[in-house]
């Protein structure tokens, strides 16, 4: 178990109306895209990067439970997808060791969301909200949030080409109290990191 050593600042930004970091970054993925140009699964491999990423910063770790905090070794990503109805649906994806691993997992939890057509994400704690908006671009968003909700959320937007390189929009939400930017940072450098050595991961 990690020590949390925030917490005098998490009492702090816990006590505010919004206690929440929410930042848009904009995110070289040109190597992603271009490899899921002739393989598919766009929103499954920036997903996976941002979820092995996460897995390798503790303070994307914590969460807030039952008025205190717990750390997760594992964190797994929890993915928006649209139901026949259009409406959002959500399904959890197992931690994989590799990306070709994650991808099976993905395609799997995919199709057994909408076969039933509803969700089945388990709705724990021990993973990170990911979703894609790929009709528009956005330079910022703010999503719903509760104060005593402390997954973090990663949403992105549509994929838009300049100078033979492709970028999204990131939206990075975290709980203040348990990472500054910083961290945000860190987090940065690891998702770039893997994204280099992508599809190797």
């Amino acid at each position: 178990m990690k020590k949390f050593e925030r917490e005098e600042m998490f009492n702090y930004y816990q006590s505010l109306d919004n206690p929440f970091i929410d930042l848009t970054i904009k995110l070289d993925v040109t190597k992603i895209v271009d490899y899921c140009k002739e393989h598919k699964g766009l929103y499954a491999s920036i997903g996976y990067i941002i979820t092995k990423a996460v897995n390798n910063i503790d303070n994307f770790k914590f969460r807030l439970e039952n008025n205190s905090i717990t750390y997760y070794d594992v964190i797994r990503g929890s993915y928006a997808e649209r139901l026949n109805n259009g409406d959002a649906g959500f399904f959890d994806c197992p931690n994989a060791d590799n990306y070709f691993e994650h991808l099976e997992s993905f395609k799997k939890e995919q199709a057994r969301l909408k076969e039933l057509n509803q969700s089945t994400s388990k709705e724990t704690n021990d993973v990170i909200w990911i979703s894609s908006l790929p009709w528009f671009s956005f330079t910022g968003l703010v999503p719903p949030f509760t104060k005593d909700n402390t997954i973090p959320q990663f949403i992105w937007d549509k994929v838009v080409t300049e100078n033979n390189h492709h970028y999204v929009n990131l939206l990075i939400h975290i709980h203040h109290g348990l990472a500054d930017g910083y961290h945000i940072h860190l987090l940065l450098q690891e998702i770039n990191r893997l994204m280099a050595e992508f599809p190797n991961i």
